[in-house]
């Protein structure tokens, strides 16, 4: 289940109501960032597009498949 959350105040808040969750129920949760704000960060990268590609590529695999 993924649920999109902000941080306020020191805590984790769900942006919608989440259901079918027993109360006092204990997660882990993992926290990535929202790749869409990352607008203009590689702007003046001095690195080729090819290698660019191949590092992401490693990034992502750490991030999001599981071992």
């Amino acid at each position: 289940m993924a649920v999109k959350v902000r941080y306020q105040e020191g805590v984790l808040r769900p942006l919608k109501e989440i259901e079918k969750i027993q109360e006092g129920k204990v997660f882990t949760i993992e926290i990535k960032p929202d790749l869409k704000n990352w607008k203009g960060v590689l702007k003046g990268l001095k690195i080729s597009s090819v290698d660019l590609q191949h590092k992401i590529k490693e990034i992502w695999r750490s991030f999001y498949v599981s071992p």
